[in-house]
């Protein structure tokens, strides 16, 4: 047996994980200086990892060779490998728990208390991940989509009112499912995130969708190992070969040319009003988003009171909550909206943001025509309800026929309402505001800010070149 030595081996102090139910003791070591997560064992007592942890001290006081990619020292890792040779009729005995089972388990552990928006992404990471492993179904895997997302993935469900089609699809799902422990054989690992690559219909995905998935995947086997059926993380193995796409790569920043001067915005946001007869009601939602750095979540749950428009200057919005349309199947009070806290935030923090006299004006007309809701929110739809993303996108979508020319309507220019926050706060990089203030403004860590928003707008690189050329004297 051949193994990678390394003498370099430093052992952690043994701890409890308190959330853990069948191997609560951790015990963690490292070998060699890769980086890389550092070893893990998990015992049902103290004394086992003790026990262990004594056996580890021992092969580094006798100068034993460790291995560096298995992390044991090389006798204990040979009797190891010649134990799981010698039983392997007795391993295939063992009640495997089954990869589906698992993911409904972790969809429960993570329901209570987490936002709909989480909700729904839990559910839709988990069940692309089954459908990666499961064999063609024997209906449209469509159905099966739906069946896993709506049904078995969501805890909220009854499923005793689920209809025999679905009921005999997951049960198809149960008995066809590879068990969880199948992850740790890193071939089949690799092949499930290349899986994870491509959409339903086959294409590639877009690196925020697969990091999203590839996300889920993560704390679904990190869940694994808390339960006790895996010994560690496989995505941790340094011989996973396996690596992320090249075009993926820094693709988490903003796309430029997506960006708009505020020409190009005000334009966008005038054409609203030529879309549908309430396109005007949305005139001053667009605005939010651009002026007040707003997401469209926080812009729709806005209230008249939270707003700060003098006659003249400048004036502030304090946001405090978002009201995110997530579906009746995911929030607690069983309607489509689930009202929150801000982002990030607790449900009591707010964010102050100054608002420049344009959208003061925005608002303050919107208010004139329009009215507020009952309860005081200044945006609702045609039927009084509240705001749909898709109404807005659609919206959108429309009114730039009419703001852009051809070859601004077939590039990336403003392509989604998200378009005009990210153009917002570009403006307000531009103009110099320090990236600290701008963030706080924005809700963002500094991190964040500088790593996706700091964009050049496009038709504005003459200015820092007129500003280069001052200081070169030209």
């Amino acid at each position: 047996m051949e193994i990678e030595p390394c003498w370099d081996v430093s052992l952690y102090k043994i701890d409890e994980i308190k959330s853990a139910t069948k191997r609560p003791w951790r015990l963690r070591w490292r070998v060699g200086k890769l980086k890389r997560p550092p070893f893990t064992r998990y015992f049902t007592s103290e004394n086992q990892a003790g026990n262990f942890k004594k056996k580890l001290e021992v092969a580094i006081i006798e100068g034993r060779a460790f291995d560096l990619y298995e992390g044991l020292p090389a006798d204990m890792l040979r009797a190891k490998r010649e134990a799981e040779a010698k039983t392997p009729a007795a391993l295939a005995t063992v009640k495997r728990l089954s990869l589906y089972d698992h993911a409904r388990d972790y969809a429960v552990a993570n329901w209570a208390g987490r936002a709909a928006n989480t909700r729904v992404g839990n559910a839709d990471g988990l069940r692309d991940i089954l459908i990666a492993v499961l064999p063609e179904p024997p209906k449209p895997v469509g159905e099966l989509r739906l069946a896993l997302r709506n049904w078995a993935l969501n805890p909220s469900a009854d499923m005793k009112a689920a209809p025999p089609a679905v009921t005999d699809l997951l049960a198809w799902a149960a008995e066809h499912s590879p068990a969880v422990a199948d992850l740790a054989d890193l071939g089949a690992l690799h092949d499930l995130l290349e899986a994870l690559t491509l959409c339903h219909n086959g294409k590639k995905a877009s690196a925020r969708h697969f990091d999203k998935r590839k996300g889920t995947l993560a704390a679904l086997l990190k869940h694994a190992v808390v339960k006790g059926e895996l010994d560690d993380n496989p995505l941790h193995n340094p011989r996973l070969a396996w690596h992320r796409p090249s075009d993926y790569r820094g693709a988490s920043a903003v796309d430029p040319r997506e960006v708009g001067t505020r020409e190009q915005v005000e334009a966008l946001i005038a054409a609203v009003s030529y879309t549908w007869p309430s396109g005007g009601s949305y005139v001053a939602f667009l605005g939010c988003l651009y002026y007040g750095m707003m997401r469209p979540e926080e812009a729709a749950a806005l209230k008249l009171n939270q707003c700060d428009l003098p006659a003249t200057g400048w004036g502030t919005v304090t946001l405090s909550q978002a009201a995110t349309q997530v579906g009746r199947l995911w929030t607690d009070t069983g309607t489509s909206h689930e009202v929150r806290g801000l982002k990030h935030r607790s449900s009591k923090d707010v964010r102050i943001v100054p608002i420049p006299p344009r959208l003061v004006e925005l608002i303050n007309t919107h208010v004139d025509r329009y009215g507020t809701s009952r309860g005081g929110t200044l945006f609702r739809s045609a039927t009084g309800r509240k705001v749909s993303p898709g109404t807005v996108w659609l919206l959108s979508r429309q009114a730039r026929e009419y703001a852009f020319g051809p070859a601004e309507r077939l590039s990336n220019l403003l392509k989604r309402p998200y378009s005009l926050r990210h153009s917002g706060i570009s403006l307000r990089l531009y103009a110099g505001v320090p990236p600290v203030q701008v963030a706080a403004w924005a809700g963002h860590s500094v991190e964040v800010l500088l790593r996706i928003y700091a964009n050049v707008i496009g038709g504005y690189e003459n200015r820092w070149q007129g500003e280069i050329d001052k200081f070169l004297g030209e």
